[in-house]
């Protein structure tokens, strides 16, 4: 399982400045053994031990805060730490979108330059049926219009016929 920046169980590792902390305590045989487990079982997204751990600490964490006084410096702390992580999920998700896209114009811009014009619409079409499966929110809205805005002569078009991006047949 592939971890995304659309994923709940993402726990940055940095903050917005690039600054992390290493934490190192000892544990339970048994709760390390867990960690191994969990990481092995690939249910989770998980794909290092400090992704279980950056995990178990923010949800450990957001418990006890939420079990201490309203106007304790702990909720505050974790307010912030909580828009920060969210900060950072969208900034990589940002950064995935553009990645996706500028790749997604070069493959396209290869298969028609090279006359594949039925692979490029496959793609297209391959593409807008799953991104139409990625969960209702803004960005599943963006990677959706994105792609009709570029590639929309690609899904309109009569199959067979040479395409440009200006949407005429050759």
């Amino acid at each position: 399982m592939a971890t995304t920046p659309f994923d709940p169980y993402l726990i940055p590792p940095t903050d917005v400045k690039g600054h992390s902390a290493q934490i190192v305590c000892h544990v339970q045989p048994g709760h390390a053994r867990m960690v191994e487990v969990i990481l092995a079982s690939k249910q989770f997204p998980f794909a290092t031990k400090g992704d279980v751990m950056r995990w178990c600490l923010h949800y450990g964490l957001e418990q006890l805060v939420s079990l201490s006084k309203e106007d304790s410096v702990a909720h505050s702390q974790f307010a912030q730490v909580r828009a920060v992580v969210e900060l950072i999920k969208q900034e990589a998700a940002h950064h995935e979108f553009l990645t996706t896209f500028s790749l997604l114009k070069r493959v396209i811009e290869q298969h028609i330059s090279v006359g594949a014009v039925t692979e490029a619409q496959r793609l297209v079409a391959q593409l807008e049926h799953t991104m139409s499966r990625m969960p209702d929110g803004y960005w599943r809205t963006r990677y959706i219009a994105e792609l009709q805005a570029q590639w929309s002569y690609l899904t309109n078009a009569d199959s067979g016929a040479p395409l440009t991006p200006e949407g005429d047949n050759q």
